[in-house]
């Protein structure tokens, strides 16, 4: 039996996406350790928090907004 490698772990995946959200996603579709519905949700979550993120930094830049 192969043993499964530490960066697959369960721990490991969460703390990733989390910290650097595309390592998290890489590591948790090549591991296939959760189910796929969870795989695309929380996939769907981190594009939807990336996007909305760069928007806001845009929206504040064209309108010489300062945060």
């Amino acid at each position: 039996m192969e043993k499964k490698k530490w960066y697959y772990s369960t721990w490991f995946i969460i703390l990733m996406l989390i910290i650097i959200p595309p390592v998290g996603i890489i590591l948790m579709w090549a591991g296939a350790k959760f189910p796929k519905p969870v795989r695309i949700g929380i996939t769907l979550i981190c594009l939807w928090m990336v996007a909305s993120h760069w928007d806001s930094v845009w929206f504040a830049n064209y309108f010489n907004i300062d945060k």
